[in-house]
């Protein structure tokens, strides 16, 4: 059982050699958040050097890890060149179905249903691969220096950098960074070093994966057991991933001891109970997972910056994990690729916190609910579960209240500093300016950094750049997006600075400063 990983290749550092140099960036960790953090940065042409541990992409010996990747998280990989080659790898789906017992279905539902995103709701890929593509992309920028087996074992800040210590197989060096970047996960080295407390809590329920492979066609759908008579009563998750695996998530007793959950004479038992005595299956993986929860009180440290699993961690229900982390790094990195280009004040840093710190907050609440929905710790909560998928089965109130692992969603930043108004993220869609031709929203605000949308009826001010919404989409769904004799700022992670309604133009100059943290 297993899978193979990709294994890179190990180099000295010019440090040392005795090459003195400061890095405008350092990112520590080549996770996913990590990876995503350089790409971003790389792609802007701010040079960037990661330093990972390890020698490859996912865990070794581990499993898939993270699978359902977001319509946001897949706009982000659009910009990194890199979604092609998940799309054609991994299964894209849009229809969840909610069951009790083995085939009694509650209700389902289309996510794609209304979806104007070049990019699907979700693709459901193994974590590693989306790394390894991620890697890939990396070595092709020339602004960024990737160092594998280079592991950074504490920080140390300066007045105006921070240093970093690193140990290799040829061992230890002093890294100087002007600033980092923190994306090593829930056991940082640097966030330890700098004294940081995470107050972490040990999640209290527990699962067993079992990546199974069928060799009979089964649709790419999200199906979910409230109740599985073949998993003791409890709950049950089935995904499809790549090259034909199925991710099943079984959920286990709180007293279970891993070991005995995770046995292969168990696990085949609890697979033929659920898929059949006769089904030809092969297990490529297994393995036992629970969680803990923490959010640090501030993403920022000085010249420090946290994000991923080294800011906060939380109950993967929803997917809302790795999801989180690559949308930490797309917010941190436009903002600090400004900085350092002189777009915008350092002040535009502080932001990084005011928003993907209420995000983590919002996704701990929303994982934290989804726990309770699908394990009941009392009576009553247990009745009230029961009554809500009753009405389910003919309301659309009570679906919506169902609560079997809310998908990821990106956060409203409607109360952070940069925002005038609005602060939703917007779809990635066909975008347009007179003479320029047709393109994506995520490919102009690569380019440009900061757009103007119009809406029907309104012009753009005298020294206003502005552009409309594709002409290919219907006008209803132009409507919902950029309203009649409305503006729309949208910054570079695609989220709404400011929705103005036929503004003048210091009105839209006054947002675009805003959104740039140019105003005090």
């Amino acid at each position: 059982m297993g899978y193979e990983l990709p294994v890179f290749p190990w180099r000295r550092a010019p440090e040392q050699d005795g090459v003195a140099k400061r890095h405008p960036v350092a990112v520590v960790g080549g996770g996913l958040t990590g990876l995503t953090a350089a790409c971003l940065l790389a792609l802007r042409d701010v040079p960037v050097v990661l330093l990972d541990e390890d020698d490859t992409v996912g865990v070794r010996g581990a499993s898939s890890r993270g699978i359902c990747y977001a319509q946001r998280s897949l706009e982000i990989f659009e910009q990194l060149g890199i979604y092609d080659r998940i799309a054609a790898k991994g299964t894209t789906w849009s229809v969840a179905r909610v069951l009790i017992g083995a085939a009694d279905e509650v209700y389902h539902y289309d996510l794609a249903k209304g979806g104007i995103s070049r990019q699907p709701p979700f693709i459901n890929i193994q974590q590693f691969y989306v790394e390894w593509y991620l890697a890939d992309r990396l070595a092709e920028l020339p602004a960024a220096d990737v160092r594998w087996r280079h592991l950074v074992t504490g920080a140390r800040p300066a007045n105006d950098h921070v240093k970093l210590d690193v140990e290799t197989p040829e061992g230890g060096y002093v890294l100087e960074a002007d600033w980092v970047i923190d994306a090593s996960g829930l056991a940082s080295a640097v966030r330890a070093g700098l004294g940081i407390e995470t107050r972490s809590e040990q999640g209290v329920d527990r699962w067993c994966i079992s990546d199974v492979r069928f060799h009979d066609p089964v649709p790419p759908e999200r199906w979910t057991w409230v109740e599985a008579p073949f998993n003791e009563g409890r709950a049950v998750w089935q995904h499809q991933m790549a090259d034909g695996v199925w991710r099943i998530d079984y959920q286990m007793d709180p007293d279970s001891r891993p070991e005995d959950v995770a046995s292969e004479e168990v696990a085949w038992a609890r697979l033929r109970a659920h898929l059949g005595a006769d089904r030809e299956i092969e297990l490529v993986w297994l393995g036992p997972w629970g969680y803990r929860t923490h959010v640090l009180d501030d993403f920022r440290a000085g010249r420090v910056f946290f994000a991923g699993d080294a800011a906060h961690v939380f109950s993967p229900f929803g997917a809302r994990g790795g999801n989180s982390g690559i949308q930490d790094a797309e917010n941190l990195a436009w903002k600090l690729a400004a900085v350092l280009q002189g777009k915008a004040p350092e002040r535009l840093l502080d932001s990084y916190s005011a928003e993907r710190r209420p995000a983590a907050a919002f996704n701990i609440m929303t994982t934290e609910r989804s726990a309770r929905f699908v394990a009941p710790r009392s009576p009553f909560e247990r009745a009230l579960r029961q009554a809500t998928l009753d009405l389910a089965r003919q309301h659309e109130f009570a679906r919506r209240v169902v609560n079997m692992g809310r998908m990821s969603s990106p956060f409203v930043y409607d109360a952070s500093p940069l925002t005038t108004s609005g602060g939703e993220a917007l779809p990635n869609v066909p975008v347009q300016r007179a003479g320029d031709g047709v393109g994506t929203l995520a490919g102009l605000l690569r380019e440009a950094g900061m757009l103007v949308l119009l809406g029907r009826g309104l012009e753009a001010p005298d020294g206003v750049g502005a552009y409309r919404v594709g002409a290919d989409l219907g006008g209803a769904e132009i409507e919902a997006l950029v309203p009649a004799g409305a503006a729309l700022v949208v910054r570079p992670d695609q989220h709404v600075a400011a929705r103005l309604e036929r503004p003048s133009a210091a009105a839209l100059l006054a947002a675009i400063d805003r959104a740039w943290g140019r105003a005090a």
